[in-house]
């Protein structure tokens, strides 16, 4: 008798407890409580480091361990470019001129466009030491005591700074391919200029002589520079004689920018032009 009388019991409690606990729901249910949801589960199928929803948005098989694959030859493993955020499909992701490897080696940022900047203040930016070789945070990369700027990567004469500060390329000692090394392949000698006009004439080896305008605008440096050219270059270095290694000009009053330069500008003096062209920029040749 007792023990059916305690099961009636222990039955009651149990009906009791499953009451609070659907009326505790309730409640908190009724007060804006809502239980979490699950966390969805992270993936990584192939086991290989890499999220599977980020490979598939970058084109690669999330059930392939791919982890040391290089399919963009950037230099960094597909495992490295989802560590540092970069696409392991483009080589340059950033697309400012370097590899994302050679960023990420030299410590420079793989997802900002850093190429113009010179980290070292040896007068390259990032992506000129990037195409000569030499280390960007390091103004003597070889350790030779000349600094990279003063260096002369294709040893034709010429400062790799000047080189890429005139257009030409320093990896080739003759930029144009006309036979001259880039060292003494020079546009022609001044004959006359006056600084009340800003007239200056220049005259070419060939014969032909260009007169351009001089103004305030106009951008005038040294080239192949030297202990003799430690002042910058102004209009008074514009004297009879000296030698100009380019020069690139404009016709006057011409919003657009033709590019023209020293050729274009003895063609305009063949065929008799009478366009009036301001000098953009002038380099001179430092004896």
């Amino acid at each position: 008798m007792n023990r059916h009388r305690n099961l009636r019991i222990v039955a009651a409690a149990a009906a009791a407890t499953l009451t609070t606990l659907s009326m505790s729901g309730a409640a908190m249910a009724a007060r804006g409580h809502k239980p979490k949801p699950a966390a969805p589960a992270v993936r990584d199928s192939d086991h290989d480091g890499m999220l599977d929803s980020w490979e598939r948005a970058n084109g690669l098989n999330p059930r392939r361990n791919d982890a040391k694959a290089d399919r963009d030859r950037d230099g960094l493993s597909n495992l490295r470019e989802y560590r540092v955020r970069t696409n392991p499909r483009r080589a340059d992701t950033d697309r400012d001129g370097m590899p994302d490897g050679w960023e990420v080696t030299q410590r420079i940022n793989p997802l900002r466009d850093d190429a113009d900047t010179d980290l070292d203040a040896d007068e390259l930016s990032n992506v000129q030491e990037y195409d000569l070789g030499y280390l960007p945070r390091s103004a003597d990369s070889d350790g030779d005591g000349v600094s990279d700027g003063d260096e002369d990567f294709d040893g034709d004469g010429v400062d790799d700074r000047d080189e890429f500060d005139d257009g030409d390329d320093p990896r080739e000692s003759d930029s144009d391919g006309n036979g001259i090394p880039d060292g003494r392949d020079h546009a022609g000698t001044v004959t006359d200029f006056d600084p009340t006009t800003g007239e200056l004439t220049v005259a070419s080896a060939s014969g032909t002589t260009v007169t351009v305008t001089v103004t305030d605008d106009t951008e005038i440096r040294w080239y192949q520079r030297s202990a003799a050219c430690t002042d910058p270059a102004s209009i008074t270095d514009l004297i009879t004689g000296q030698q100009v290694h380019k020069l690139e000009a404009d016709e006057d009053g011409d919003d657009e920018n033709h590019g023209e330069d020293e050729d274009e500008a003895e063609d305009d003096a063949v065929d008799g032009a009478t366009d009036v062209l301001t000098a953009k920029k002038i380099s001179l040749v430092c004896a």
